[in-house]
């Protein structure tokens, strides 16, 4: 996120890791997570 200017709060950026045959990933702003997940951690 450095290229952007943000700050992570929480968990990781994308990397080498996060390939077609692996779970899943995403990256959630801080509006969506307390929309979606209020009171809660967006993360597991």
């Amino acid at each position: 996120m450095d290229v952007m200017g943000v700050s992570m709060l929480e968990g990781r950026d994308f990397d080498d890791r996060d390939t077609l045959d692996r779970d899943l990933v995403a990256i959630v702003n801080d509006r969506a997570a307390q929309e979606f997940w209020p009171n809660q951690n967006a993360i597991g």
